[in-house]
């Protein structure tokens, strides 16, 4: 009988809590019911897309487990939204999600970075990242929620393993390979100059470097457009990007990867 009642206690307020936790993630699930939440109190757009910015960066979690072993399908914002945790894709396609939600024109990019894989003169360097534009007053600016939302440490330690390690003079290590991803919010890759950004940052899409004159994957690959652009050799192309901007948020996902030189064949899941 005891036991019963205790089974039986337990159901009931197991689904007292799952039952709360599904209102909340319904309402937390829905971007555009999502994007009101966030932007009540903002006024205007910029204070929106801060505020959209600075939700995304803080809520979303990097799946170091995901990017380890490279599964890299299915990044939808409904699935990063429900799962609070997602990669690159994701992150873009969340933030694309909540301007969308709020009215503001946004667009997920893809290309190369100079991030934790990268090796200078690599010939199999690929483009595996994904950021955003998006626009305002009539200019388009640049934006890695990924980045800014934290990163990614290949090694794992505590005070009891390194008391541990010192104890056993070393029989035990100090700390164990266990890629994880640490929070660390910022706005670092938020609106930067296109300079800078594009310092780490190259878009698969030629057209979508926002420079008068540009530079070749391979230049951007050896490091030397880092100082190209550190240097301000090369302006950006402001009216010529915004007008091209404009042009590429209008078009469809087949229409966008016809003009990034994909083909169709090529579209997979986490679009």
């Amino acid at each position: 009988m005891v036991k019963s009642f205790f089974i039986f206690l337990f159901i009931l307020c197991y689904s007292v809590v799952m039952g709360q936790s599904d209102k909340r993630f319904r309402l937390t699930h829905n971007p555009d019911k999502l994007a009101r939440k966030i932007t009540r109190h903002c006024t205007t757009d910029s204070a929106r897309v801060d505020a959209l910015y600075r939700w995304t960066t803080k809520n979303i979690k990097y799946d170091a487990k995901r990017f380890m072993s490279w599964k890299t399908e299915g990044q939808t914002a409904e699935r990063a939204l429900k799962r609070r945790k997602t990669l690159c894709t994701g992150y873009a396609e969340v933030f694309t999600a909540l301007c969308d939600a709020s009215g503001i024109k946004s667009v997920v990019i893809n290309g190369y970075t100079k991030g934790l894989l990268y090796d200078v003169g690599d010939t199999t360097y690929l483009p595996t990242h994904s950021w955003n534009k998006h626009e305002l007053n009539g200019s388009w600016f640049n934006a890695d929620a990924t980045w800014d939302a934290g990163y990614l440490s290949l090694y794992k330690t505590s005070k009891l393993r390194q008391l541990c390690a010192k104890w056993t003079l070393g029989l035990v290590k100090s700390y164990v390979y266990k890629p994880h991803f640490i929070r660390k919010a910022q706005m670092n890759y938020f609106r930067k100059s296109e300079n800078e950004f594009a310092a780490n940052h190259l878009p698969e899409n030629p057209n979508l470097i926002g420079f008068a004159h540009g530079f070749s994957a391979l230049d951007f690959d050896q490091d030397s457009s880092h100082y190209y652009l550190k240097n301000e050799l090369i302006q950006p192309r402001v009216e010529t990007a915004n007008a091209y901007m404009n042009k590429y948020y209008t078009l469809d996902w087949r229409e966008r990867d016809k003009d990034d030189g994909k083909q169709d064949s090529h579209k997979t899941a986490n679009h």
